[in-house]
């Protein structure tokens, strides 16, 4: 779900967590199933480039002591799965 909500904002969209699902705010639900499709349709993010949208990537004690970008990429690793949040948005029903 971090992928895809990282996904979104890197394209400007505005998203919030509401339970197990994503708001996709001010956006209708035709316009919503077209943003997803045409993600789907192209080529996956790179993990580290999502991690660098995030605030605070400090998960482990030693983050403090980690540069922005090793910090991203620690992230990344730990928090975020492109190749399974674009199987999903392959499999969403049309």
């Amino acid at each position: 779900m971090n992928t895809i909500a990282l996904s979104l904002l890197a394209q400007d969209v505005a998203v919030e967590r509401q339970g197990i699902g994503l708001l996709l705010v001010g956006v209708g639900a035709g316009e919503a199933r077209d943003l997803l499709e045409k993600m789907a349709a192209g080529p996956p993010p790179d993990a580290g480039e999502l991690a660098r949208l995030v605030p605070d990537k400090r998960v482990e004690k030693d983050d403090g002591y980690l540069g922005e970008s090793l910090l991203s990429l620690a992230y990344a690793a730990r928090s975020l799965d492109v190749a399974a949040a674009w199987r999903a948005l392959r499999e969403l029903p049309r």
